[in-house]
């Protein structure tokens, strides 16, 4: 997997999910993610994961970060390795989260 910093998408502190984060830009994100916006996609996944703003989903958190991921996003892909390494939202699999 790609390195960067954890919680953040492709090391980048603007997707920093906080306690601020209310439903409305969580549908925001989810329309752009729609669109196929992989930062977005990214993040939203990291409110999933936190549940911020949004129900705390791991499975939704690791199906949105895996598509980010899927298309080269290098955020995702640490995000990705580290649900593996973790078993959250997905089976946990040390192969996989060092791929």
């Amino acid at each position: 997997r790609a390195a960067g910093a954890a919680g953040q998408c492709a090391g980048r502190p603007r997707c920093r999910p906080s306690s601020s984060y209310s439903s409305g830009p969580a549908v925001l994100f989810r329309r752009t993610t729609n669109q196929g916006h992989l930062d977005v996609q990214c993040c939203l996944g990291l409110l999933y994961r936190d549940g911020k703003g949004v129900p705390r989903d791991d499975r939704e958190a690791a199906r949105l970060v895996r598509r980010a991921a899927n298309k080269g996003h290098s955020g995702a892909q640490l995000e990705l390795g580290q649900c593996y390494d973790l078993g959250r939202g997905v089976p946990q699999d040390d192969d996989e989260a060092a791929r």
